[in-house]
């Protein structure tokens, strides 16, 4: 019942506020339901991100990581609870980038290392990076690690675009990935050369010509 109602005040985000002690103090509360996915703190935790409390962020990023640690799949009824993709959650706090960053950062590391640039929540993290613009350039190298991939990807270079010019230093290694066309050798599309040559553009400026 705990986690049912947990869930519902995170569905209704702000008119959850009068509610947002209560939920504090469930924040640890490692109440499951057999037939469910995540924990009463779980949701409670997620509760406080949509009110915007900052009592949420603590172990925010590693708890959304919890589930893909072991297994990439997600079964649930239309119906039942469930928890929200780690994008959901974080684009709206760009805010509290500076706080978050550590952990996501840390958490991205972890993701490429057993995962490569193909991972579960590989692209969920760009999303939250390019939504985060410029006050995710702490990021920088852990998506500037992603492009040694041999497959590249355009949304990896949406994202540096996205950090805007305190990116310049990925340049280089963005010239291999902008003349990259065709398919990867994991069969994952790239972006279409005149794409590529867009995007690479935007992010480069004056020396685009050299990318």
């Amino acid at each position: 019942m705990r986690l049912r109602a947990a869930h519902l005040l995170a569905v209704l985000g702000r008119q959850s506020a009068r509610y947002a002690d209560r939920l504090a103090t469930l924040l640890e509360d490692p109440g499951k339901d057999p037939c469910l996915e995540g924990t009463v703190g779980d949701y409670a935790r997620w509760a406080l991100t949509r009110i915007g409390d900052p009592r949420a962020l603590s172990g925010l990023v590693e708890r959304l990581d919890e589930p893909y640690r072991e297994h990439y799949g997600r079964g649930y009824c239309v119906s039942d609870p469930r928890l929200p993709d780690v994008d959901a959650v974080l684009v709206p706090l760009r805010a509290h980038a500076d706080v978050l960053l550590p952990d996501l950062r840390e958490v991205m590391r972890h993701h490429a290392a057993h995962n490569g640039g193909h991972g579960p929540l590989t692209g969920a993290f760009l999303k939250v990076l390019k939504a985060w613009g410029p006050d995710a350039l702490p990021a920088l190298p852990e998506v500037v690690a992603l492009l040694d991939d041999a497959t590249g990807s355009l949304s990896i270079v949406e994202v540096l675009a996205a950090m805007g010019p305190g990116a310049a230093s990925a340049e280089p290694a963005l010239r291999p990935v902008g003349r990259s066309t065709g398919r990867g050798t994991t069969g994952t599309r790239r972006g279409p050369p005149r794409r590529w040559a867009e995007t690479v553009r935007r992010h480069c400026g004056s020396s685009a010509t050299r990318c």
